[in-house]
């Protein structure tokens, strides 16, 4: 529990007291993280000059450089003593000195042991003013010249470049060496990482301790048992690996689909609290047309509440991906919750003849999705009059979407139908980076006035209909297909995309 700090004015203080009574709130006031306190003992245009850092001017200086930082990041203890005051009697000015030791820990580490102790001394020397309205002393100037770090975590120069050596040697073996896939298989590698260089034990334990080269190594680790065996090492490789461990989450085989249609195992995932480390989600469910109707109902019932609770503990999901799992409304809702979502992929499973059908048969009713950067929704099922607003929707309420792709599994529609309301409604064509268009949509003839081509790089379609390859052709570019030249195929400003493909009965046209 933590305890409250007494308020700034005190009782019965003389002028000598009442000066370092400024020193001691500004101090108490990194300890118990007080903003209050620190307005109390310093000036609005406080100027505070620290060991190895820039002067700071004026109070919101002072919070952004020096406060914020140490007192929400850490938890400190100041200790101030040897504290001398000059002051003239009924003088509104004075000078005061002091030794300060300070002892500094990463926030709820305070018991754990590892380097996340910091214990420093120095001295103040502060200019304090005595302000009219509140009648309290204040600190205008305040330096601190830092004399010392504890032995533990200050080591001598030249140990400190022997860490830098061993940082460097690090990044440079996670740059190298197979993107450290073959460096770490087991966790017995990593233990041999540190005997290579066990002449020098303390520098082993400082490449133990080295956030940063841990992250590196992590971050380019591609095996999941690598980053599992990892995670094994010891507190400080747990912490380190855990993240990048969970970062993707992806079921795309049979195998390990048991796990995550069964309640207990993919809540045990949860209780672990390590869905929230999770970036990406994808998952292809399996393809079993052996079961009955009311086990398939089962098991996309058990597959959509697994995506729910996935969703409602992974909110910094950024990308998601999903083929063949027949939604309910809660999942869908839980989906389109996800604060910082920008990529969204969905192909889509018909109902078909299910139990329980209604449940799962009007997924365009919760497409309530915002801010994407991508969008990609295939194999859409019924007719484009249930899709064409949410679709649209979407779009209006993603200004930065760079990336759409829309197919159909059933009826032949016009991609204008969506680019026209588009435009209707926002005054300019789509500001689209990438646009694909897979089967049943085909492209409209007047494409160039829907869709800005100068910020167009790639299009990519699919033309199930001779008529819809004769249309694009009666424009005037070339394209190539199956090693034969086919005069004239879409000229409309087509200078700035990259590459164009038009798959044509399974075959490959690029433009």
């Amino acid at each position: 529990m933590a305890l409250p700090a007494l308020p700034a004015a005190l009782p019965g203080l003389t002028d000598r007291e009442a000066i370092a009574d400024a020193l001691h709130r500004a101090v108490l006031a990194f300890d118990h993280g007080d903003e209050t306190l620190l307005l109390s003992a310093v000036t609005n245009d406080v100027t505070a000059e620290m060991s190895s850092s820039p002067p700071v001017s004026g109070i919101s200086a002072l919070k952004a450089a020096v406060f914020d930082r140490v007192a929400f990041g850490l938890d400190t203890t100041h200790f101030l003593s040897n504290i001398r005051v000059s002051v003239e009697s009924g003088a509104s000015t004075a000078q005061v000195s002091c030794s300060a030791l300070a002892q500094h820990v990463r926030k709820g580490k305070g018991f754990e042991p590892g380097p996340h102790k910091l214990t420093s001394g120095g001295m103040y020397l502060c200019d304090v003013v005595k302000e009219e309205a509140s009648r309290l002393w204040k600190i205008k100037t305040w330096k601190a010249k830092i004399k010392h770090h504890s032995e533990k975590e200050q080591r001598s120069k030249g140990k400190a470049i022997c860490r830098l050596k061993v940082l460097l040697f690090g990044i440079r073996v996670a740059r190298s060496v197979a993107y450290i896939g073959m460096f770490l298989p087991r966790s017995k590698q990593l233990l041999h990482f540190q005997s290579c260089i066990e002449p020098h034990n303390d520098m082993a334990e400082q490449v133990a301790y080295i956030q940063e080269l841990l992250g590196l190594i992590a971050q380019h680790t591609e095996s999941r048992r690598t980053l599992y065996n990892a995670c094994l090492v010891s507190h400080a490789f747990h912490e380190a690996f855990t993240p990048y461990l969970y970062k993707d989450l992806w079921w795309l085989s049979n195998k390990g689909f048991a796990n995550l249609v069964n309640k207990n195992r993919h809540r045990s995932l949860l209780h672990e609290n390590t869905a929230k480390h999770a970036r990406t989600l994808a998952i292809k469910a399996p393809e079993d047309t052996t079961r009955t109707k009311k086990r398939r109902d089962q098991f996309h019932r058990k597959l959509s509440t697994a995506i729910t609770e996935i969703c409602q503990h992974g909110r910094c999901l950024r990308s998601f991906f999903c083929s063949g799992v027949l939604f309910t409304k809660q999942c869908l809702e839980a989906i389109s919750r996800l604060p910082h979502l920008e990529q969204l992929i969905i192909i889509f499973h018909p109902p078909g003849n299910l139990s329980s059908e209604a449940d799962y048969s009007r997924a365009w009713d919760h497409l309530a999705f915002a801010n994407l950067r991508e969008l990609t929704l295939l194999e859409l099922y019924g007719t484009m009059d249930n899709w064409r607003d949410p679709i649209l929707q979407i779009i209006l309420r993603s200004p930065n979407l760079e990336h759409l792709g829309l197919s159909m599994s059933e009826n032949h529609v016009s991609f204008a139908c969506i680019a026209e309301q588009y435009k209707h409604r926002q005054g300019h064509k789509l500001r689209l980076k990438i646009l694909r268009l897979g089967p049943r949509i085909s492209v409209p003839d007047n494409l160039h006035e829907l869709v800005d081509l100068s910020i167009l790089r790639e299009l990519s379609v699919r033309a199930v209909e001779y008529a819809v390859l004769s249309r694009l052709i009666a424009y005037g570019a070339v394209v190539v297909m199956l090693g034969v030249a086919v005069q004239s195929l879409v000229s409309f400003q087509l200078a700035n995309i990259s590459h164009t493909w038009i798959h044509y009965d399974g075959h490959h046209v690029g433009l």
